[in-house]
């Protein structure tokens, strides 16, 4: 019906017009939001049945296979001397173990340096220089790492040689405290050792004076500047003892070298050796953490039981919850005569009010949905289902699981 006004008309309210004329339409429209709303929530509930399902669903997959079940625990008679796990396929039994010695890394520990006479820096830090060190030569000099030179030269800072160390692979550090360079292999064992040397003579003087000239870093430099393989070095030859002794002369005589090591255990009588202190053998996985000298220590592997029985015990734990969990959102109190609430609705509500009311209906979506209903249905079933395996029957009961009945179950 239309509406005419006519003439001068004051104190109308139009805005109350408007409303009650758009009551209906805004009603639909409430209805709709509400609708759309409700269907938001009962997708967030299925989402969180879809979630508990598929994680129980995962963890079941994992006990399908015999290795699930292959459980093996250790115990070692000297726990300080190793430690020791085992695989499923380890042995039961027991058996001897003997660390001869441990893994280490390559480290060498140099020679205390000090400022030279007449060196333009005031304190010795990683700022001083080659020639602050006494490093006069005009030629520069070269020293190798794992076979790859450095070049040095009086203008050279230890940050920077340093630096330049660890850009060939080994660590190293500069401690101005004591004022020595500490140089490490990345890895332990043998392979993983590193050499320091040099290549010609003002390298040699630039070793001296950084502090690294040791034993093995005077064999390095014979072999580099001779041209020979160290393993091919006559040691005994007039002419290595002459350039060993020269070089004894001008070294440190407070530098200290660790060779790289390999660790050496004895399982059953057999040897093995491992760049680190870690060894698998024959499903044991070995972590020595000291040596045993002469003395044997004992490594007993069983079958882990318990470790088994609790495998059973969580997954039968995860299905009760989640059937539990399926069973209250099934089986939840009705909601009948709630609606989620509109905006001016919450206005005249407290914030408590609000979330007593959306909860009221949140726990009520999936009351008496068919398809959860199918769903547990399904798993209740295959719970309670017997099995032919090689043509007997096998059930949870076989296993002395079983549920309770009405009356003595809980609540």
């Amino acid at each position: 019906m239309a509406i005419r006004i006519s003439g001068m008309n004051s104190g109308l309210d139009t805005e109350s017009i408007v409303s009650a004329l758009v009551s209906g339409y805004q009603t639909k429209v409430d209805k709709q939001k509400k609708a759309q709303t409700k269907l938001s929530w009962k997708t967030e509930a299925w989402q969180g049945v879809n979630k508990k399902v598929y994680s129980l669903y995962s963890n079941i997959n994992k006990l399908r296979f015999t290795s699930a079940y292959a459980l093996k625990k250790t115990t070692v008679s000297d726990n300080t001397k190793a430690t020791v796990t085992a695989s499923g396929n380890a042995v039961n039994g027991t058996q001897t173990l003997k660390i001869k010695d441990l893994a280490k890394a390559g480290y060498l520990t140099g020679g205390t340096m000090s400022l030279a006479e007449g060196a333009t820096a005031e304190k010795l830090d990683g700022s001083a220089t080659l020639k602050d060190l006494g490093y006069d030569l005009e030629e520069g000099g070269k020293i190798t790492v794992n076979g790859q030179e450095i070049s040095v030269s009086g203008s050279t800072t230890i940050d920077n040689f340093v630096n330049q160390l660890n850009e060939k692979g080994v660590s190293a550090s500069f401690d101005a405290n004591n004022g020595r360079i500490f140089v490490s292999a990345k890895d332990s064992g043998e392979k993983n050792d590193f050499s320091i040397g040099a290549s010609d003579g003002q390298g040699l003087v630039a070793l001296s004076k950084l502090g690294l000239l040791t034993d093995e870093s005077i064999k390095t430099s014979y072999a580099n500047i001779s041209g020979v393989s160290e393993k091919n070095i006559d040691t005994e030859s007039q002419e290595y003892q002459d350039f060993v002794d020269a070089m004894q002369e001008s070294k440190n005589g407070d530098a200290s070298r660790v060779k790289g090591q390999n660790a050496t255990i004895e399982l059953n009588g057999a040897t093995f050796t491992s760049a680190t202190n870690n060894f698998t053998v024959n499903g044991l996985t070995i972590n020595a953490t000291a040596t045993t000298g002469n003395n044997e220590i004992t490594i007993t592997t069983a079958t882990d039981v318990d470790g088994i029985y609790d495998k059973v015990k969580d997954f039968l734990s995860e299905y009760n919850e989640v059937v539990n969990y399926m069973q209250s959102q099934y089986n939840a109190a009705s909601a009948k005569g709630y609606e989620p609430l509109t905006d001016d609705e919450k206005s005249a509500m407290t914030d408590t009010q609000v979330e007593k009311w959306e909860q009221k209906i949140k726990t009520s979506l999936l009351r008496r949905d068919q398809n959860l209903n199918t769903i547990l249905n399904s798993m209740s079933n295959a719970m309670a289902k017997s099995y032919d395996i090689n043509g007997k029957k096998f059930s949870l009961g076989t296993f002395g699981i079983s549920t309770p009945g009405y009356f003595s179950a809980a609540e």
